[in-house]
């Protein structure tokens, strides 16, 4: 599986008849006027696509938050089902991580690395500001 796109955004909501999925607040930086200071709640949202190499059935996907020093200040996990997965069937899957009361201690480049399987999937980044 492949990382096609990996959204923060203040709010994830997915209809449950539907299985469409809104992202509401997208950003990719946040700023705050000291530090450390906490970003209160907040959603990673992940677009997977299977791969010709995947198999069918339920992947360990695991999401780590690490500093410009690579301190790891947040991580996730969840499961991710790919049914039905042949090369003339790929497959894709929408999902959100949350992330509760996650402290930043400066300001920089921050980075989601995001890991299916205990492989690399993808990353996206996050910068963190200081504003008057």
């Amino acid at each position: 599986m492949r990382v096609t796109w990996a959204i923060l955004c203040d709010y994830y909501i997915r209809d449950v008849q539907t299985g469409n999925s809104s992202l509401v607040g997208v950003f990719s930086r946040a700023g705050f006027p000291s530090f450390p200071r906490t970003l209160v709640s907040f959603y990673l949202a992940l677009r997977f696509e299977s791969e010709v190499s995947d198999t069918s059935g339920v992947k360990d996907c695991r999401v780590s938050l690490v500093d410009q020093d690579g301190r790891e200040l947040a991580k996730g996990s969840l499961t991710v089902d790919l049914p039905n997965v042949s090369p003339e069937n790929e497959i894709s899957v929408i999902t959100a991580f949350r992330f509760d009361m996650v402290q930043f201690y400066e300001a920089g480049k921050h980075r989601f690395d995001i890991f299916i399987d205990g492989v690399t999937a993808g990353s996206t980044s996050l910068e963190i500001i200081r504003t008057d």
